[in-house]
């Protein structure tokens, strides 16, 4: 497994030169394109002019200090996105971010001089004091689906894990575990050794076996979700809160640990690899086309909060703690155990997982099906079970690190 690369320090990161600070409403349009799960999306067209360095800051001021942008989403800073322009005094740049609506986003901007008659380089640097987005793509789960299983675990945490995690989460996080659990689908941009951590793929067969399918293209073992769950159940029982010099970045072993939990338990994050555990599987999903995996990850959650809770995460919330504790109580404590008292038991969700795509995700899922109520009525109550499943486990995993 890789460990997290070491990071440069954020003064690296500050131009030189002197800044020049735009007034937003005149040098940025922001755009407001849709509203989902309390995520806003925003299109910022920033002009620039023959200023060396610009920076603009959106939206002013933040109610946060910009310290903690660079604590634990540090992990962004060595992010570049390059562009050769034509050589123009003048040119603009479109930048898609995704944040919550009262994160500041900061955007530096310099100029690189070039020798004369050559054109010169934008180089871009971004840094959200929340998720990082540059580009959609498809994560295991959905934000609401992560979301779901770490209110469930931090609900189900034992005083000593509570105030583990408490220590653990930055402050502007506010105590809520659930809000960052999406983070390590948005640093796959900056972590690439990553990619392969969320996920493992079957040779077209219904059984998982560690050894045969945790690795990645390369082949290089170990690194798979069971392997990423392992690796950071290790980190994290390095952790002790008198520890002034940790050996690891305990804050993302956390987020990632969590957020893996959840991944192992979507069944096609054990799928077969010729399909890419269903990414290219191509559908309908009642009119809309897409593709099977992010049926799972999201469109089934979207759909039953649509129908039946109110188009509320909470409300799905609270419906699956309230079967945790009625409808699958006597089935929680098998949930909770690892065999041979180990901390964690990835390979026991893995094997199920696996059984839960042929059982259900694929079957009745043919290229090019139209899939409507007799497919997501009989397969929402598994993705209740399985969202239950991931939040009950990632609970007794730190309940047994921290405890």
């Amino acid at each position: 497994m890789h460990e997290s690369p070491a990071q440069e320090p954020a003064s690296t990161l500050m131009p030189s030169q002197t800044e020049r600070s735009f007034n937003p409403r005149l040098n940025v349009k922001i755009e407001r394109k849709y509203r989902n799960s309390g995520i806003l999306w925003y299109i910022l067209f920033a002009w620039l002019s023959t200023a060396r360095t610009v920076t603009v800051t959106f939206p002013p001021p933040s109610p946060f200090p910009v310290s903690y942008n660079l604590f634990l989403f540090k992990s962004c800073l060595p992010f570049q996105a390059r562009s050769r322009l034509v050589c123009e005094r003048r040119a603009t740049i479109v930048v898609l971010v995704k944040c919550h609506p009262h994160d500041s986003i900061r955007i530096l901007v310099s100029w690189e001089e070039r020798e004369a008659m050559e054109c010169g380089r934008i180089k871009i640097v971004i840094t959200l004091c929340s998720l990082l987005l540059l580009f959609p793509v498809i994560h295991g789960w959905g934000t609401d689906g992560h979301l779901t299983i770490c209110r469930i675990a931090q609900s189900r945490l034992s005083t000593v894990a509570a105030d583990a995690v408490k220590q653990l989460l930055p402050d502007y996080a506010q105590n809520d575990l659930g809000s960052l659990c999406i983070w390590p689908d948005h640093v796959k941009f900056i972590y690439h050794w990553s990619s392969a951590l969320h996920y493992i793929n079957t040779p077209d067969v219904c059984n998982y076996q560690y050894n045969r399918d945790c690795k990645d293209e390369t082949g290089e073992k170990g690194r798979c979700v069971a392997g990423a769950i392992n690796n950071y159940t290790t980190q994290l029982l390095t952790y002790s809160s008198h520890s002034s010099q940790p050996k690891y970045n305990l804050t993302q072993a956390l987020l990632f640990l969590s957020h893996f939990i959840g991944d192992i338990h979507q069944p096609l994050h054990v799928g077969f690899g010729p399909d890419k555990g269903g990414n290219t599987i191509d559908v309908h999903w009642y009119a809309t086309k897409q593709n099977l995996h992010h049926i799972w990850d999201s469109n089934i959650i979207d759909t039953a909060e649509e129908r039946f809770y109110h188009s509320n995460v909470e409300e799905l919330i609270d419906a699956i703690k309230q079967n945790i504790t009625t409808e699958w109580s006597d089935q929680v404590k098998g949930w909770e155990t690892c065999s041979l008292n180990k901390t964690a038991c990835p390979d026991v969700y893995a094997s199920e997982g696996i059984e839960a795509a042929c059982d259900w995700a694929y079957k009745g899922a043919d290229e090019g099906s139209v899939l409507e109520d007799e497919y997501f009525l009989s397969r929402l109550p598994i993705v209740h079970r399985r969202l239950a499943q991931g939040g009950v486990r990632l609970a007794a995993t730190l309940n047994r690190i921290f405890g």
